[in-house]
C-alpha cells in the first residue's frame, strides 16, 4: 500500500520512490538483516537477560537473612542491620533518626522477611544461613 519516497526537485513536489523516507508498508523491512537500534548493545556493556542467575535482580547476597532480621528486631533503631549489609550511610541516618522512630525498622523487617532487602551492593539478602 505504502512505499519509501522522497521527494526530489525533478519530481516537482511528487513523492518519488527512494529509500530515504520511510512509510508505514515498509516499516518492517527498515533495517534488513541488521538488529532494531533499540537492541543494539552498547559496547561498554554486556547484555544479561533478565531472567538470568546473572542478572543483578536475582544477585545473592553472601550476608544472612536471619542475622539482618535479628539485628533488625533488635537493634534496628540504632542501624545495626543496615551495618551489617554495609549500607553505611543510611545506618547512620537510621542511628541518629532511631530508624526514622520505628517506621523504617518496621519496613525494613518486612523487606529482610519478604526478601527484597538489598545489600550495600545490590545483591539480595536471600540466605537464611549465616555466611560460612
Amino acid at each position: 500500500m505504502w512505499a519509501k519516497r522522497t521527494l526530489n526537485a525533478e519530481s516537482k513536489g511528487r513523492p518519488q520512490k527512494d529509500a530515504t523516507m520511510t512509510t508505514p508498508d515498509s516499516q518492517h523491512n527498515n533495517y534488513q538483516g541488521m538488529p532494531h537500534p533499540q537492541f543494539q548493545q552498547h559496547p561498554q556493556f554486556q547484555y544479561v537477560a533478565p531472567m538470568s542467575p546473572m542478572h543483578p535482580a536475582y544477585a545473592r547476597s553472601d550476608k544472612s537473612r536471619l542475622v539482618a532480621i535479628l539485628l533488625a528486631f533488635f537493634i534496628g533503631g540504632l542501624g545495626a542491620h543496615r551495618f551489617y549489609v554495609g549500607k553505611i550511610g543510611t545506618g547512620i541516618l537510621w542511628l541518629f533518626t532511631l530508624g526514622w522512630l520505628g517506621i523504617g525498622v518496621i519496613v525494613d523487617i518486612i523487606l529482610i522477611a519478604a526478601g527484597s532487602f538489598k545489600d550495600s551492593d545490590g545483591r539480595r539478602v536471600l540466605d537464611w544461613s549465616p555466611e560460612s
